[in-house]
């Protein structure tokens, strides 16, 4: 599991999956 913020996947596609899956988990 990426334990980073959104700044560091600005390049990758994973942005929108990271960002649900915080959601998620908050």
């Amino acid at each position: 599991v990426f334990s980073g913020t959104p700044e560091d996947l600005k390049e990758e596609p994973s942005l929108d999956d990271w960002f649900n899956r915080e959601t998620k988990a908050a």
